[in-house]
């Protein structure tokens, strides 16, 4: 009788134990989900504001763009007044020759 206790008592403590390793398996498992929950939203994180600074050079490069774009019109309709001038001059020149002549 008295080893029959001991018996249920060893039995016991294994399923307790067992319970505990169980426990301790899944509250481990448990923290590495929320480590890894934590580690990939710190990378988000970071993609993010990567992403943001990368958008916002973006926006610069473009508006840097738009400027030269604009300031190549500006040149090219200069250069075509100044050609203008140039061709009425060389007109009024090669007049003058002809007249001279």
């Amino acid at each position: 009788a008295r080893c029959e206790g001991l018996v249920t008592e060893l039995q016991e403590a294994l399923r307790l134990q067992e319970e505990l390793v169980r426990r301790s398996s899944q509250a481990t498992s448990e923290e590495e989900s929320a480590d890894a929950a934590a580690e990939a939203s710190a990378q988000f994180i970071q993609v993010s504001q990567e992403s943001d600074a990368l958008r916002e050079k973006l926006m610069a490069a473009q508006q840097a763009v738009l400027s030269l774009e604009g300031q190549l019109r500006d040149a090219q309709a200069g250069a075509e007044a100044r050609e203008r001038e140039l061709r009425a001059e060389a007109s009024r020149l090669q007049a003058e020759l002809e007249g001279e002549r």
